[in-house]
């Protein structure tokens, strides 16, 4: 069992190292995921992007913003996605 679970956490920390890579990939409009619990700012992070123009990065927005709000796995995560035009990489993208 233990070995089961070193395993589990060894994977769960290898998949959130490659999620966390940067996807910065110069100017332009991204989608932007704030994650919250509890009301308090957790992480921000860009999600996928760039897009040419407000209106592509919109057509293909998360889900999560056309039905905003908790999250069924927790009701104490929030996930809020949305378009923003950046022009250089942000200081928040690690």
């Amino acid at each position: 069992m233990y070995r089961v679970c070193l395993v589990f956490a060894a994977g769960l920390l290898l998949a959130t190292a490659v999620h966390a890579a940067s996807r910065w990939n110069g100017e332009g409009w991204y989608q932007t995921l704030d994650h919250s619990v509890l009301g308090n700012s957790t992480f921000k992070m860009l999600y996928d992007g760039p897009y040419k123009s407000e209106a592509d990065c919109l057509r293909v927005l998360h889900p999560d913003y056309v039905d905003p709000g908790l999250e069924s796995g927790d009701p104490d995560e929030l996930n809020d996605f949305s378009c923003t035009q950046l022009k250089t990489r942000p200081a928040w993208d690690h």
